[in-house]
């Protein structure tokens, strides 16, 4: 995804000899693209990444900005992005990436939402199956053999589900080879 939004900027970029008249930065140009579509998880993730990330491309106000502002603009980015599309498991899929990669809390619970709103959904339950996967991998690291153990199964589950919905995909039989 991140780099299908960097080179969908790069084209627009491109196709342009300037930015558009009234849009100062790059920043700019992303924050109008998602007030006309709210919910689209490549550009809200794009922003919120110049905002924590590449505060060089935004307006000097926003460059201006303490980090930890920035940080909170991002996040607002991203929650405003699933309250654009509540029922989508790919939203909270997203955010819970966004939230794991910033260290912030509540990654697993987006996790639990996306299960209930995409139950047989194939990324639903690859990432789900993922995330049970490493969990326990970090279990058996602090020595907590049978919540490791408990964790795999869950893993399975996930991608033994998975398998059921895209019998033809690799992806779920290859991961179920790692456990």
């Amino acid at each position: 995804p991140a780099q299908g939004l960097r080179d969908r900027v790069v084209l627009l970029l491109e196709s342009l000899e300037a930015l558009p008249a009234g849009v100062a930065s790059v920043g700019q140009a992303l924050q109008r693209a998602l007030e006309l579509n709210a919910g689209d998880i490549d550009l809200a993730a794009g922003l919120a990444r110049v905002y924590r990330t590449q505060p060089e491309i935004l307006e000097k106000a926003e460059r201006e900005l303490a980090e930890s502002e920035r940080a909170q603009l991002a996040d607002a980015v991203i929650d405003k992005m699933v309250a654009a599309r509540p029922k989508d498991p790919a939203v909270y899929l997203a955010r819970s990436a966004y939230r794991r990669q910033h260290g912030l809390p509540a990654a697993h619970e987006d996790l639990d939402t996306a299960l209930a709103r995409g139950p047989d959904d194939l990324a639903v339950r690859l990432v789900c199956g993922h995330a049970a996967q490493t969990q326990a991998r970090e279990l058996m690291g602090k020595g907590s053999p049978a919540a490791a153990y408990e964790q795999y199964g869950r893993a399975r589950e996930h991608y033994e589900r998975a398998l059921k919905i895209a019998p033809s995909d690799a992806r779920p039989y290859l991961l179920l080879g790692q456990l």
